[in-house]
């Protein structure tokens, strides 16, 4: 079975939630881009489940604003979004930009996600979303 290009559109949209939730330090909307048990995946760390996917964050943007970064932007392409038996699988491309303590623009990392997504009450939520960074 094929996704329909509603299905891509709300996909995509999925994406958008995810990263402007995200840049703006809001983890528990971030945490609901996710199955309730959702995992997200980086290198050796699993985040698992929304409250500790929240925690994440709010963890994460603490550690920001000691080291004076600011201004995050999370920026996805190719997105490609397949049907699966359980949902759909998409993969999509990453570059992270934001400010230095100096304010300087910065790429603060590139890499890719490879995620399995499941239609949740007639939304789309990542199961698991496995982000892979490239040697910058």
């Amino acid at each position: 079975m094929a996704l329909s290009s509603d299905d891509i559109v709300e996909i995509i949209d999925l994406h958008t939630r995810y990263n402007t939730a995200i840049d703006a330090g809001d983890g528990h909307a971030w945490a609901a881009t996710f199955v309730e048990d959702g995992a997200f995946v980086r290198g050796d760390d699993t985040v698992a489940g929304r409250a500790a996917l929240a925690d994440f964050v709010h963890a994460r943007e603490a550690a920001g604003q000691r080291a004076g970064v600011h201004g995050r932007r999370h920026w996805n392409a190719a997105i490609a979004p397949v049907a699966t038996t359980q949902g759909a699988e998409s993969t999509c491309d990453l570059a992270l930009t934001g400010r230095d303590a100096e304010n300087r623009a910065v790429v603060m990392a590139a890499g890719g996600y490879a995620d399995e997504l499941v239609r949740v009450e007639g939304t789309w939520l990542f199961s698991r979303r496995v982000l892979t960074l490239a040697d910058m």
